[in-house]
């Protein structure tokens, strides 16, 4: 059986990271993800199709992304930026 981690891609991934902590999977192909990054925390990830988010509490996003179909809601403590 191969597994999403072998392949090294997934179709959809629902990321929720809080607490100072982070998630790292630049070389993890995601077609589609929902991020939710709080108190400080930080996400960095490939997505290919879309991307849709809310950063609060001075978190930060960093992404390649394929496409254009970038939603994100931030507060003015958070950082979004495409690498």
């Amino acid at each position: 059986m191969i597994d999403a981690y072998t392949l090294r891609r997934a179709d959809i991934a629902d990321i929720k990271v809080s607490s100072g902590s982070s998630y790292r999977a630049l070389d993890f192909e995601i077609q589609s993800a929902d991020v939710e990054v709080r108190s400080r925390s930080t996400v960095q990830l490939e997505v290919t199709n879309s991307l849709e988010g809310d950063l609060s509490s001075g978190s930060t996003l960093r992404y390649n992304c394929k496409t254009s179909k970038v939603d994100m809601e931030k507060d003015i403590s958070s950082s979004v930026s495409k690498r």
